[in-house]
């Protein structure tokens, strides 16, 4: 597994642990539904907008965006990042409160290259968007605050 793959694991798991709550394992799985449907999609607003940068630091070359998205018709959350590089090395997670976090399939979209998570039910809960890229030299992150 490429070392990048492992970090992003590993942070995944621990953004997981963080926002995990006592619930039963029926909830978390109720909670989590197929991908955006374009019911969902069409009152979609974007919460929160940020760049994914190379260290996650501040300043640093932007490698994408990330956006965490909200349907309130759905009561929905999700996580998209779009970069112009290879849909390999492009990745969204998303996070919620119910101690859930799903990952994007990597995919292209119109020449640039991005993915969208499935959604996340956000009724009476929070979530979070996770991004990252890699540009085949610098790897860049990015977090959402909760919403």
């Amino acid at each position: 597994m490429p070392r990048k793959r492992r970090i992003l694991m590993a942070v995944a798991g621990l953004a997981s642990a963080t926002f995990a709550v006592a619930t039963s394992p029926g909830l978390a799985q109720a909670s989590v539904q197929a991908a955006a449907s374009s019911a969902c999609s069409s009152d979609a607003r974007i919460i929160y907008d940020v760049p994914v940068t190379a260290g996650g630091i501040a300043g640093g070359k932007v490698l994408g965006d990330l956006q965490l998205k909200y349907s309130p018709s759905c009561r929905a959350t999700w996580a998209r990042v779009a970069s112009k590089y290879a849909p390999g090395d492009v990745y969204a997670y998303i996070a919620s409160s119910a101690g859930f976090v799903e990952e994007c399939p990597p995919g292209g979209i119109g020449g640039y290259m991005g993915c969208n998570t499935p959604i996340a039910n956000d009724a009476g809960l929070t979530s979070y968007a996770y991004g990252q890229v890699w540009d085949g030299s610098l790897e860049g992150w990015a977090y959402t605050p909760s919403y």
